[in-house]
């Protein structure tokens, strides 16, 4: 019996040593237990900790406790001091025991603030932090401008500041500044993004702000395309977007878009426009661009002529120049020019072309225009044949049309035609008629043309005598020339020849020979003639034989005489 008792006793020894070997397993999984800690606050002249208050507390192990040290007024908090090391931020009045782990005795430290100084004590929520000027209280001189920034954690956003709120610039930024006219206690606000959304924060320097979507942090669902416009104060202009501009379709323009494929942070930068400049800036609608100058803001001196092109992307062409156009040459040409008397925002608008339409763009140099079918972008249907009219101003002559001229009857002639076999450009050339010269246009209508000097515009001296020579194609005959023909020797003929005692327009006129007889002789008169014939010869040699009968009588009388 003796023996089993020794033998029992130890074996219900190690049973308990398992069985506190679980518990202590069991309490190093949990991480806490049911111990209880002191918490001792206090605070030095100037303040109090208000809560959890001053005293002795008790609480849980584990427990998370807030603390919360108030100034008086003219005093700033400075810091907790003491058994700190579980304090979150030891520079915030408001703040964390994060986990009561022992008896703690701490302390809020306060100080008096010198005259024409004020604090300002910066905190934040969770989701982020306050990283300049940093969190805690912060003496600055009175009026100083402070800057602000908020930077969120992953998978946070900045909402907003609030608190003494009234000189901070911009609330809803993240990037911002507080004017120091008093003792302030400001905290940045953050808000968990949830799934699927993204954030794009958007902020300006000075000289504007975007005004679309406006400026702070906004929340958008994945993929969407957002609309960003940034509008410049008098006297300034866009430089461009910077910061997380891989997904803004173009960083130089105004207004333009960002994908939101992620969480974004992008600022509009503007500058200001030196006294004697003015900004040009160019856009475009879907559908093109702006070439010359380019898309974006652009500065240049007052008065100057700046050059313009638009060019259409495939299956579409050029409207129109809306805007700020008073100074551009020609609102419908695609290249044109703009004179700089002011800040100017233009855009360059397309329309796709319709299916079985083609476009023809017709453009000139200086010194002359078109005048049919005009200058500009036009739609016609696929093989019109569509009338040119290239007229010179006075002094100027017209040398020939260039571009896509395939299909024009006559790359010499100012009045000529274009099939449209597709979509075309072309452009009407001028030069100016030398001193002591004049221009000759010749031209033609259907059935011939002008063999000398040929078709188109020719120089001369003043007073020389030029042959002209219109030759008719088969079946037609000349009938005259026209238009300036004062000094032509003879307009009936086509031989004939132009004195140049000015600048003159002249065409060769043809008509088709009318087939008259071939008509006659092989309808209804053949047939005629065909029954008709025997008695024509029967008459003819009747009036034969009379008439030789006549000449005998006359013959017998005068030998008789």
């Amino acid at each position: 019996m003796k023996i089993r008792r020794d033998f029992r006793a130890p074996r219900q020894l190690r049973r308990f040593g398992i069985s506190l070997a679980m518990a202590a397993l069991i309490v190093a999984m949990a991480g806490c237990v049911a111990i209880l800690y002191t918490l001792t606050t206090s605070s030095t002249v100037g303040g109090s900790v208000t809560s959890p208050g001053e005293g002795v507390f008790t609480y849980d192990f584990c427990t998370e406790v807030s603390l919360v040290a108030t100034p008086d007024s003219g005093y700033r908090f400075v810091n907790w001091s003491g058994d700190v090391e579980a304090i979150v931020d030891v520079n915030a009045p408001s703040t964390i025991i994060t986990s009561m782990q022992g008896n703690y005795v701490i302390r809020a430290n306060f100080e008096q603030i010198p005259p024409g100084k004020f604090g300002l004590t910066a905190s934040s929520t969770a989701g982020g932090s306050v990283t300049a000027p940093g969190e805690g209280t912060f003496l600055y001189n009175a009026g100083t401008e402070v800057s602000l920034v908020a930077t969120p954690d992953s998978g946070y956003r900045f909402m907003s500041w609030t608190g003494d709120a009234g000189t901070i610039a911009n609330v809803n930024l993240p990037s911002t500044t507080i004017t120091m006219n008093g003792n302030y206690v400001i905290r940045a606000n953050f808000e968990q993004i949830p799934p699927g959304k993204f954030s794009l924060t958007a902020s300006s320097t000075a000289g504007g702000s975007v005004t679309t979507p406006g400026e702070g942090v906004f929340l958008y669902n994945a993929g969407t395309e957002v609309s960003l416009v940034a509008t410049s104060d008098s006297g300034y202009r866009l430089v461009n977007w910077t910061g997380d501009v891989g997904t803004i379709a173009n960083v130089n323009l105004p207004s333009t878009t960002i994908t939101m494929d992620g969480n974004y942070v992008i600022r509009a930068n503007f500058e200001q426009i030196p006294p004697g400049k003015f900004s040009l800036t160019a856009s475009s609608t879907a559908g093109g661009s702006v070439t010359t100058p380019g898309e974006g803001t652009f500065l240049y001196n007052a008065g100057t002529e700046v050059s313009l092109v638009a060019t259409p992307d495939s299956g579409y062409r050029l409207v129109s120049w809306t805007g700020d156009v008073s100074t551009i040459a020609n609102v419908n040409l695609p290249s044109t020019t703009i004179t700089m008397d002011g800040n100017y925002v233009i855009r360059a608008n397309f329309e796709q072309i319709p299916p079985g339409k083609f476009s023809l763009t017709a453009l000139s140099t200086a010194g002359g225009s078109v005048t049919a079918p005009g200058e500009g972008t036009f739609l016609y249907d696929a093989g019109t044949e569509v009338s040119l009219v290239a007229t010179p101003d006075s002094g100027y002559r017209f040398v020939n049309w260039t571009g896509d001229v395939g299909t024009i009857a006559n790359v010499n002639l100012p009045s000529t035609t274009i099939t449209m076999d597709g979509n075309y450009v072309i452009r009407a050339n001028f030069e100016q008629i030398p001193p002591g010269k004049f221009g000759l246009t010749a031209s033609s209508t259907a059935g011939g043309s002008v063999t000398t000097p040929g078709e188109g515009t020719f120089l001369y001296n003043a007073g020389t005598e030029v042959s002209l020579v219109a030759t008719p194609d088969s079946g037609y005959r000349f009938v005259s020339w026209t238009d300036d023909a004062g000094t032509i020797a003879n307009v009936n003929l086509p031989s004939t020849t132009i004195t140049m005692d000015g600048n003159y327009v002249i065409r060769a006129n043809f008509e088709a020979i009318p087939p008259v007889l071939v008509v006659g002789l092989t309808g209804y008169a053949v047939n005629k003639l065909a029954v008709m014939a025997p008695w024509i010869v029967l008459g003819t040699l009747i009036l034969a034989g009379a008439s030789l009968l006549v000449l005998r009588r006359r013959r017998a009388l005068s030998i008789r005489a």
